[in-house]
């Protein structure tokens, strides 16, 4: 806490520098609604509440958290859905040798979905969206591609500290190529076209080994994680 923040102007970049004061536990309302740091006499009660996107289909309902990084809203959760947005069945895989759609479940009940399956448009809630390469580099640039300000849990390697400075809780939960692979070394993203029903080249992946958020090539005997992000910005 107590660190400086520096702007680029002409990159449109922030530079952040830790400080040494403590973290802040409490904070109070005075009675004028002023947010102070020690109890006042008058302290207001405060109600916190998480930002969720309940996400209702047909036998199915799932509450996500949501967190605004720069001006989006995206899920901090990945997606764990066994239907469409529609209510169809989405077929569940036991693995990805087969270019049909369909989920995978890996360790720790993580879901993972394959390129025909975010190909029907239809992974995410009404109103969001898998997000698009441009979308993906909006953020990645926003972050300098900073892989430790996404990555939350515990990896197998501590070479790049996960710092989830963003909130965004990038868990190191594998990926199907084929078979389920890489738990505690790496999660890996769809992306999609400016049309959600078309697969660009890259998705993205977050690693243990590497400082920066890495591309990876797409390809059909894959099954990746799913986030969402909502269709407007704030």
């Amino acid at each position: 806490m107590g660190g400086t923040l520096s702007w680029d102007i002409s990159s449109g970049r922030c530079t952040y520098s830790p400080g040494q004061r403590l973290p802040i536990l409490h904070f109070f309302i005075d009675y004028d609604g002023t947010i102070v740091l020690s109890s006042p006499k008058s302290a207001q009660p405060v109600v916190i509440e998480p930002l969720l996107l309940a996400d209702e289909r047909p036998n199915e309902s799932t509450e996500y958290p949501l967190i605004k990084i720069g001006t989006r809203y995206w899920m901090r959760d990945n997606l764990k859905a066994t239907r469409y947005n529609e209510g169809t069945q989405i077929p569940k895989k036991t693995d990805f040798t087969t270019e049909s759609a369909g989920y995978g479940v890996g360790a720790g009940n993580y879901y993972f979905y394959s390129e025909a399956a975010v190909k029907t448009g239809k992974l995410c809630p009404v109103g969001w969206r898998i997000p698009s390469t441009s979308q993906w580099e909006e953020l990645l640039d926003y972050l300098d591609w900073e892989a430790s300000w996404l990555k939350n849990g515990i990896w197998s390697e501590e070479r790049y500290p996960a710092t989830d400075l963003t909130g965004f809780n990038g868990l190191p939960v594998g990926m199907f190529i084929k078979t389920y692979m890489y738990q505690n070394q790496s999660v890996a993203y769809w992306s999609t076209g400016e049309a959600e029903t078309e697969i660009p080249e890259f998705s993205y992946f977050l690693m243990y080994n590497q400082r920066q958020v890495q591309e990876g090539i797409n390809r059909s005997e894959k099954g990746l994680s799913v986030r969402c992000i909502r269709n407007d910005t704030f």
